[in-house]
């Protein structure tokens, strides 16, 4: 998991390089990050739809009108909607045989019918599935899209438009390697990694990447959902991480709203194996007891506090950083050269306010002058990117 960074104010943008892929979910939570590189299909949706899901679609043997076309689910009980859209230039799409649904979690057969152009199916699951069928256009599929769209909802899955896999430019997806599944594995502690069993990982991963081959459903849904195949325990466990995340900012906030403890909060932050790290500067322990027991928390098992406790509070860092900001502008405002503060913002987890500047020794002289030598204040190095 990547280190949360609550940022004040950018005079120009950074480029740290990845700490992680952006939580889609959360942009409302300012500077969240996560390490898994997830797709929208795994955000979770309201209690009986099912996004989780990912299409496929290759040219059918010696035609250029015919395409046989998969979905991949993984673990969610609830239902969705396969949605074959084809362009107006493509003509009608018509189903070659109706499609068929296999797999532990397969309750009844699609059901599909036509509308203004548009095929819809409509499957119910409870848990992964594998649903398979073809369709027909008049006119050639490699140069008229029919693009494969699923929908649970306002929630979507990994849908699928361009040619199928047979067109010209056009390959099916290679397995993912051992070394990458096991990397995944490793740095979000799943399964055998959560204990440190590299060789038990590595089992794992070889696995995994058979099931891939095989056409696995979570296999091949959670290789693109998640950056990496995993099997359905592991599924169901990165979810709930997810929701976990989601939750905590939203039933923290309210929390401190309803007790008047903000002045003792130090702010949150994920970490590795699901831990959603929590702070408090004055009895750190008991506050947090008084959280996971006041709260709905979906995994209250994983809210700790911070490795060290905190000695300042979320709010004076703000304020900190604030100065800071106020402080570089009036700065360079009188023409003083240096450094160049690119970014102030909140290190959570640091307890201290992070400035990205260009000149590092320069500004940490400047800090000591200004703020001084115990001021909660660590300097790096910024990207380096244009002044907006």
């Amino acid at each position: 998991m990547g280190r949360k960074v609550l940022h004040i104010r950018t005079f120009r943008p950074i480029n740290r390089g990845v700490l992680g892929v952006a939580l889609a979910l959360l942009v409302a939570l300012v500077g969240a990050t996560n390490a898994v590189g997830f797709g929208e299909s795994v955000v979770p949706a309201p209690k009986g739809l099912a996004p989780d899901c990912l299409a496929g679609a290759s040219l059918a043997p010696d035609s250029h009108h015919e395409v046989d076309w998969v979905i991949w689910c993984g673990p969610t009980a609830g239902r969705f909607e396969i949605q074959l859209h084809p362009q107006k230039e493509a003509g009608p799409v018509s189903l070659s045989a109706e499609p068929t649904v296999g797999g532990l979690g397969a309750k009844a057969p699609p059901t599909c019918a036509s509308r203004e152009g548009d095929i819809f199916c409509k499957v119910t699951k409870s848990g992964p599935v594998i649903v398979r069928g073809s369709f027909r256009i008049p006119g050639n599929v490699c140069t008229e899209d029919v693009s494969i769209w699923i929908n649970a909802g306002s929630f979507s899955g990994a849908g699928k438009g361009g040619g199928p896999w047979g067109c010209p430019g056009r390959e099916p997806s290679v397995p993912p390697t051992v070394a990458h599944i096991v990397r995944f594995h490793e740095r979000e502690l799943l399964g055998p990694a959560l204990e440190g069993r590299h060789r038990a990982v590595v089992r794992e991963a070889v696995w995994l990447r058979e099931h891939w081959i095989e056409e696995e459903p979570v296999a091949r849904w959670s290789a693109v959902a998640w950056g990496a195949p995993v099997d359905e325990e592991e599924a169901v466990e990165l979810r709930l991480r997810l929701e976990s995340v989601e939750q905590a900012d939203r039933l923290i906030h309210a929390w401190l709203k309803e007790t008047g403890l903000a002045s003792i909060y130090a702010g949150w932050d994920s970490g590795p194996g699901g831990t959603i790290y929590v702070g408090f500067t004055r009895r750190p322990a008991a506050t947090l007891a008084r959280l996971r027991k006041a709260e709905p928390v979906v995994a209250p098992q994983w809210l700790k506090p911070f490795p060290v406790p905190p000695t300042h509070s979320e709010r004076e860092l703000r304020a900190l950083a604030e100065r800071i900001d106020g402080a570089a502008r009036q700065r360079e405002e009188e023409g003083k050269s240096g450094f160049f503060l690119e970014e102030a913002g909140v290190d959570t987890l640091a307890n201290k306010v992070e400035m990205a500047v260009d000149r590092v020794a320069a500004a940490r002289r400047w800090v000591t002058e200004t703020f001084g030598a115990a001021a909660p204040i660590e300097v790096v190095k910024g990207g380096g990117g244009e002044l907006l």
